[in-house]
């Protein structure tokens, strides 16, 4: 376990391109599952996104054999690969957020079962040494430790195996701890109450945020959101700048799931208030991904306003145009999916600007923040504008392909737009001909 885990090879322009792929693939679950799952399964060669989570959920939903078949390639990566960032979204995808027996989404016992080997397989095999031990012990803790009231419920035996291990890590500090200072104090905290008291003891700013931050966690996991979020709430400026982008995914992820919960307990006003309370900034994430979870019955006037809301505040945002793009391309998607087709217009056209801002920058090409690549396959880009955009606004989807600035990618999406209608044609036809020949 010296070497257990790869270096994410994967660059932010690599990144990109996998979370553009995983929309593309959402927006096509419905209508065709199979061409999604080949889509998912493309973008496991440029790295993880947070969407593939969403993307095995919704093909549980519509085709439970195709979730498997994507779930299991991307466990083989994980396992060739030995990637700690697809160790981590599998056991997300398939455990922490995916273990709900009440949601069709719950993925299948026999597939968390596969990912428990792989967290076993990869720890088996190496002993415990005083030179690594830290190492291992830090992987126990993410992936043993983290997930051991499911070994003991699918792997009883191989979890006895592993309590030794167990034991022997308990001396040793998980990754996150052993940023701090090697203290004997860091190994008898254990609640959320102990590492606010540490904190709050502590002088170094760096150990005060790694313990404010591990109480944030631990109030998450155990689904006390309000207390997660409070915590995050009252860590200092300088703190928040330690974190960088992990403060702020935080919150905005933490707070749609909490007004997720509220939702779902009918508390809309109190929903509305946790959502207001999310930094400006960063508050049009947060009303997207809840959107993203809303059931598709609400009403379309409730919808519209919290769509509506999430677009002004990504356009008002200064997050960098990446994050803003993430977020405009789910955008897309819903509201497709409510029918707010002139809508839906709109984020295309906001995508394509943030493209034509990228090449009109006259920085250098590594500074392009990797929003390039959206038009680096033209084909992937259209198809992953819902059909029913197509549809109804056929010429306006034509007039923002022409606002994209760089002539030759205009040109190959134009093309490409042809060639799938081209497709569609045949398909239609071939379909219409079959009917005639019934009847």
């Amino acid at each position: 376990l010296l070497n257990v885990f790869t270096a994410d090879s994967g660059s932010g322009e690599n990144q990109q391109i996998a979370t553009v792929l995983i929309e593309s693939a959402l927006s096509l679950v419905d209508k065709n599952p199979q061409r999604a799952v080949e889509l998912g399964t493309v973008s496991m060669r440029f790295g993880t996104s947070n969407s593939f989570a969403s993307l095995i959920w919704h093909l549980q939903v519509r085709s439970p054999e195709l979730a498997s078949k994507l779930f299991l390639s991307a466990l083989a990566l994980a396992r060739e690969s030995r990637n700690e960032k697809w160790f981590s979204l599998l056991g997300y995808t398939a455990i922490t957020k995916g273990d709900d027996s009440n949601l069709k989404s719950a993925l299948p016992k026999a597939l968390q079962i596969e990912l428990l080997k792989l967290y076993l397989e990869t720890l088996q095999g190496t002993p415990i040494t005083e030179e690594n031990q830290k190492r291992i012990c830090g992987y126990v803790s993410s992936f043993i430790l983290t997930f051991q009231a499911k070994f003991n419920e699918l792997l009883p035996a191989q979890a006895e195996q592993i309590n030794p291990i167990i034991a022997r890590c308990q001396t040793v500090f998980t990754p996150l701890e052993k940023e701090a200072d090697e203290s004997s104090e860091t190994r008898t905290l254990k609640t959320i109450e102990d590492y606010l008291r540490a904190a709050d003891e502590e002088k170094d700013l760096k150990v005060k945020t790694i313990y404010q931050y591990k109480a944030a966690q631990i109030a998450f996991d155990q689904r006390n959101y309000q207390r997660a979020i409070s915590i995050l709430d009252n860590m200092s400026e300088e703190s928040r700048r330690l974190l960088r982008s992990t403060w702020e995914g935080h919150r905005w992820e933490w707070a749609a799931e909490f007004a997720f919960q509220l939702f779902k307990q009918g508390s809309e006003l109190e929903m509305n208030q946790i959502l207001e309370k999310v930094p400006p900034d960063i508050r049009g994430f947060a009303q997207v991904a809840l959107a993203d979870k809303l059931p598709n019955k609400k009403p379309v006037t409730f919808i519209a306003e919290l769509l509506g809301n999430a677009q002004n505040n990504l356009a008002r945002s200064k997050r960098p145009n990446t994050d803003r793009l993430e977020g405009y391309l789910v955008l897309m998607r819903l509201y497709a999916e409510y029918k707010q087709i002139d809508d839906a217009v709109g984020a295309i056209k906001e995508i394509i600007k943030l493209v034509n801002q990228t090449y009109s920058d006259e920085a250098s090409e590594n500074k392009k923040n990797g929003l390039s690549v959206f038009l680096e396959d033209e084909k992937i880009f259209l198809e992953g504008i819902p059909s029913a955009i197509f549809e109804r606004r056929e010429y306006a989807v034509k007039d923002a392909i022409a606002s994209i600035n760089l002539l030759p990618k205009r040109l190959l999406t134009r093309l490409e737009l042809l060639n799938l209608c081209l497709t569609e044609y045949k398909t239609l036809s071939a379909s219409l001909q079959k009917t005639k020949q019934i009847q």
